[in-house]
This record gives structure tokens, C-alpha cells and sequence, in this order.
């Protein structure tokens, strides 16, 4: 399964300590059009200040904030395994802190074009 990244999972160590065999993986550059990062997650279930990062359509992002539909995050996609991709999950705190949502990105390389993958977004109702 494909996922793209972004944020600290961008970092092929950090992603290391949290799945099996990250090292082995080869990630590979993408954009998600019409999405931007929001730093919408908190540090714990309880912090009222956000400090990680998620994904959100443009479309949901605070309106007449100047966004625009050319809006879109730059990231990386990894192969998983199913059993890489359950790690990812708890270490990252599905499904309190973040959904699992599929998304279509486009490989900066025109042999991989556009692909589903899974990505990581916000669990909060609203949160932009």
C-alpha cells in the first residue's frame, strides 16, 4: 500500500523508529493538489495548542483566508506492508489523534503519475 508522507515521517530515520525496515524502503517525491499542511494536531489529547502537522483540503481550510485551489503539499510516498502500515497507525495515534484517508498524489516522476495512497489526517471535527 502506498502512504504518502509528510511532516517528520518525511524523515526516512524517524520513519525507521516507527515501522520495521523503513530503511529498506524507497520513497519516492509527491504533491497532494488542493490540500496545506495545518499544524491543527495538539502535543497530547489534552493541549489546546496545536503542534503537529495534518492535511486539509483547501476547500475545508478557514475561508477567505486567500487560499487558493493551487494550493498543494509537497511530501513522499512509501511502499508499505500491511504489517509496516499497522505500526505507522499506533505510533501515530489512529484513530484518537489522527483518520487514515485516500488521497491521489502525483509522482514528481512522470513513470510513477498519479497514484492512491493513504495519508494521515487530523481526528478533530473541524480542525483546519
Amino acid at each position: 500500500m502506498f502512504y504518502f508522507a509528510f511532516g517528520a515521517n518525511l524523515d526516512p530515520g524517524i520513519l525507521s523508529r516507527r515501522v520495521l525496515a523503513a530503511s529498506e524502503l524507497s520513497p519516492f517525491p509527491a504533491t497532494l493538489d488542493n490540500y496545506r499542511l495545518s499544524f491543527n494536531v495538539g502535543a497530547s489529547l489534552l493541549a489546546e495548542t496545536p503542534s503537529y502537522a495534518s492535511v486539509v483540503p483547501v476547500d475545508e481550510a478557514s475561508s477567505g483566508s486567500g487560499s487558493s485551489s493551487t494550493s498543494m503539499v509537497h511530501g513522499v510516498v512509501y511502499e508499505l506492508t500491511l504489517p509496516q502500515w499497522s505500526l505507522l497507525c499506533v505510533s501515530e495515534g489512529v484513530p484518537l489523534v489522527y483518520t487514515p484517508k485516500v488521497v491521489q498524489v502525483n509522482a514528481y516522476c512522470a513513470e510513477k503519475g498519479k497514484l492512491n495512497a493513504y495519508t494521515l489526517s487530523s481526528s478533530r471535527k473541524g480542525a483546519s
